[in-house]
């Protein structure tokens, strides 16, 4: 089951709203926003948090929900949020999936370099290394806990993010916009080490 459809004119707010005790909060677009969230805003994250965890059923998740926005090369991008037992989020960061040209793929065939497909995953807590320069430094497995086709799907860093060479985004795999923000987030998942990720429609 997806996390529940929210207004869009709900959800934007929360995505580009600042939240507090974070690893990485510099990397990706930036919001033109520069007060405090709402008590309103504040309600629609904690919501959001509640629903991620009854999702993914667990205490320490990670949590992938589009902007509504694209980067340069109009791929869009995902607020990518770890979670722990605490109610503040611990780690948020800017990531894509699939490239700009394959967003209307679909999501469980395989070989199309579409976005990977909306749903839950487990981590695996390790750090592998890169098969490719295109993965960057490193590699932190996922597995999808629903039938799909795509397999060898994971978090790396794009050395390609908003470079006109072709490479821009990923061919499945979710990747972060900046080499810091994927250290970021390994250290998240080392020291936390959740047990799903889980990729929201909305």
């Amino acid at each position: 089951m997806i996390l529940r459809r929210i207004a869009l004119a709900g959800l934007l707010p929360l995505l580009l709203g600042a939240c507090g005790n974070m690893l990485s909060f510099n990397e990706g677009p930036q919001s033109s926003r520069s007060s405090s969230p709402t008590s309103s805003e504040t309600t629609q994250e904690d919501e959001l948090i509640a629903q991620a965890r009854r999702e993914g059923q667990c205490r320490n998740c990670l949590v992938m929900i589009p902007t509504g926005t694209t980067n340069k090369l109009g791929n869009p991008t995902y607020k990518l949020v770890g979670l722990g037992p605490q109610k503040q989020p611990l780690y948020q960061g800017t990531v894509v999936t699939g490239r700009a040209h394959t967003q209307d793929q679909d999501r469980h065939v395989a070989g199309t370099e579409s976005p990977a497909p909306f749903g839950v995953y487990g981590v695996e807590p390790t750090v592998r290394a890169p098969g490719s320069p295109e993965v960057g430094v490193g590699f932190i497995p996922i597995y999808a806990q629903f039938p799909t086709e795509r397999t060898n799907l994971g978090f790396h860093h794009d050395p390609s993010f908003e470079k006109n060479n072709g490479e821009d985004g990923t061919a499945g795999c979710i990747a972060t916009a900046t080499r810091q923000g994927f250290y970021d987030l390994k250290k998240f998942v080392l020291d936390h080490q959740p047990q799903k990720l889980v990729l929201s429609r909305t």
